[in-house]
């Protein structure tokens, strides 16, 4: 097919109807497409066996293999033909219980769904067992395996057939055929199949475990069909085992760091098919956020209000979001009748206080964890992206680490933040949060496609100004940078706030926690201005590497240089140019110092175009490595920052003494 680029997707004409206009859309973040025109969408299987006029995933995937050499596991010549002979056979089982399908008429109207629901989901009649007979379907709806409701009052309500290589219950979701392209924004989860059908009614996508709680292999099978914007709700069954399964269910889910809530049955209702009975839809009812569900049925079970207070404290610490704590505090002001303020004051300090035995460790134990941190070699690592300034920082930034970047106005701290933000991004696919305190994010912005494309700023305007100038490398950017990194400019941000952001982003906002913060810059954290600016700094210094430590992450925080570190940026600077505090010196794990000797007034045009390009980072302190200094190129109208080429001479090694005394610099 000949498709063609249109933004970020990819279009051409439908080969399943004829049209002259292209309405077949490929979406590549996803993997998955949509005819507009004829309404076919799905997966790759989807199309071939859209393509091949089958039904049968079983053979588009056998297709697949032979046609392109893919090896898939369980798809040899013998075990395909095998798997097809017994889908073969449940399919003509399933039709077989279907053809008797009005023989379960008193048991649907009592259900209340629409018979054109139970027609889609095939739903027979056994007339063996005399019971209703309920096909299993896989994803790509395929029979695999059958269900049984039975109407005998001594014996069980539901008996399944055994398991075959086709038919594994615990790895199949009920009614993910019908739902899995519908579930990019919202999934239900139930408990049964009758459930499923009910929100089918509705108009909801939902999928049922049919057993005593999710297992692992379901949800590693929900999490191919979702994305990170798809909101996960659990609807448990209004009775003891519903609720006890919903508990195991939330933290099996919250692996996949999808918004969770859950969705509560009133009272007198079981489940949403009993729900549609009574006549209302689970869009009426109001989901409960998974820690308010949590706390509410944790603290029926607790024994006393002192256990209570304890339960509450822990169950709210899980949290840093503000406003579902403020409506903790009111369920709990209500519930023990205190006053809000007292029970604000509790959640905030807590009762109980750590032992001080949970920081006495072993020595084996220690070594396990420092095992553990050895088999991520690099990924747990933070490279600069230079050699020769890695070179200097052998073991790289750490997690719980400090680095500070100190320089004077215009030596070009923030550039060299935006290109450690990026190569982190571009060649290591971290996580990063660019706290961008003194400029609005939109100034720093150009400055990633600049860097990206080796573009002057003016080009980088020109691209924002007409996106049809996109090309793949700049969708690559865009797809991949808004994946793994996140702005915030708000002016008069306190260290707290920053915590709190960075809680929200990754409870919220990354599929996996923050790996490297960048804050531009020190002096611009908002203080509460009751002491001395030198105390008061000394202890935002001292607090930066708790919070380092707290948020298990790299700190990068700029910071300026005092008169020491000269009044250009053109000049080297010692351990005592940071400004108001010799904290930063104490708290850092790193002190990087920054300087260009271009920014020379005195220079004069030849002298310039000698060192316009250099700039020097000084390694002023290292916990881990060696103190020193790394000549890398900047590039002024690009903004990029790269290592100093090979081929290029050292240039400030080539002139006199006089001028490097002139200068300011070391040579």
């Amino acid at each position: 097919m000949k498709l063609k680029r249109s933004g970020k997707v990819l279009k051409t004409c439908c080969p399943f109807h004829n049209e002259n206009t292209p309405s077949f859309i490929v979406y590549p973040k996803t993997n998955d497409f949509h005819c507009f025109g004829c309404g076919v969408n799905g997966t790759v299987v989807d199309y071939i066996m859209h393509r091949l006029h089958t039904t049968s995933a079983s053979e588009a995937l056998h297709y697949i293999s032979n046609q392109y050499g893919i090896k898939l596991n369980g798809f040899n010549e013998e075990q395909y033909k095998k798997k097809k002979e017994l889908i073969g056979k449940k399919r003509t089982e399933a039709t077989g219980y279907f053809k008797n399908f009005t023989k379960a008429n008193d048991f649907m109207k009592q259900r209340k769904i629409s018979l054109d629901t139970f027609r889609k989901f095939g739903i027979g009649w056994d007339v063996e067992r005399q019971a209703v007979a309920i096909p299993y379907l896989n994803t790509y709806g395929e029979v695999v395996g059958m269900s049984f409701r039975l109407f005998n009052e001594d014996g069980p309500k539901y008996i399944n057939e055994s398991e075959t290589d086709i038919f594994q219950k615990s790895h199949l979701l009920y009614g993910l055929d019908k739902a899995r392209k519908d579930i990019k924004k919202h999934v239900y989860i139930v408990e049964g199949y009758f459930d499923v059908l009910a929100l089918h009614d509705m108009g909801l996508p939902g999928v049922a475990y049919c057993g005593s709680s999710l297992t692992e292999e379901q949800i590693t099978l929900l999490s191919h069909y979702i994305t990170n914007e798809t909101k996960i709700y659990l609807i448990p069954d209004n009775d003891k085992t519903g609720m006890k399964a919903v508990h195991k269910n939330i933290e099996k889910l919250s692996k996949l760091k999808n918004k969770l809530a859950v969705i509560e049955m009133p009272n007198g209702i079981k489940d949403p098919n009993d729900l549609l009975i009574a006549g209302q839809t689970i869009q009426e009812m109001k989901p409960t956020h998974v820690l308010m569900f949590q706390l509410k049925t944790s603290l029926n079970d607790c024994l006393d209000k002192e256990d209570e207070y304890e339960v509450a404290f822990d169950i709210a610490k899980k949290t840093k979001n503000e406003m579902l704590k403020q409506e903790m505090v009111r369920y709990l002001s209500e519930r023990w009748k205190e006053s809000l303020e007292l029970v604000s004051k509790h959640m905030e300090s807590g009762v109980p206080e750590e032992s001080l035995l949970d920081h006495i460790h072993g020595f084996q134990e220690t070594f396990i964890e420092y095992q553990a941190e050895s088999k991520d070699g690099d990924k747990s690592f933070i490279l600069t992206g230079y050699p020769k300034l890695d070179e200097r920082i052998p073991k790289h930034f750490r997690k719980k680490e400090l680095v500070y970047v100190m320089g004077r106005s215009g030596s070009g701290k923030t550039t060299f933040a935006v290109n450690l933000a990026y190569n982190a991004v571009h060649h290591q696919n971290k996580n990063v949060a660019f706290f961008s305190i003194e400029l609005p994010r939109t100034a720093v912005m150009p400055q990633f496609i600049q860097i990206h494309k080796n573009w002057p700023e003016k080009m980088a305007e020109r691209f924002a100004q007409d996106k049809e100038t996109y090309d793949d490398e700049l969708r690559y950017l865009m797809n991949k940078f808004n994946e793994h990194m996140a702005f915030v400019d708000k002016e008069g941000s306190t260290l707290e706030d920053i915590e709190k952001y960075v809680h929200l982003m990754n409870e919220q906002y990354f599929k996996k926690p923050i790996d490297i913060i960048f804050i531009d810059y020190f002096g611009m954290i908002k203080r509460p201005g009751k002491k001395e600016a030198y105390h008061e700094y000394s202890e935002q210094a001292r607090s930066l590497k708790e919070m380092a430590k707290r948020l298990d992450c790299t700190v990068v925080c700029l910071s300026q240089a005092n008169r020491d570190g000269g009044k250009d940026g053109s000049t080297p600077l010692t351990l005592q140019s940071s400004r108001d505090t010799g904290a930063i010196e104490e708290s850092g794990d790193y002190v990087l110092g920054i300087y260009r000797p271009g920014l020379n007034p005195n220079l004069d045009d030849n002298e310039k175009v000698v060192v316009e390009k250099e700039i020097r980072i000084q390694v002023l302190k290292a916990r881990w490595g060696l103190v020193g200094e790394c000549l890398l190129q900047f590039d002024g109208k690009t903004k990029k920052i790269t290592d100093w080429p090979d081929n290029l001479p050292k240039l400030g090694s080539d002139r006199s003494a006089k001028d490097d005394k002139r200068n300011g610099r070391r040579v």
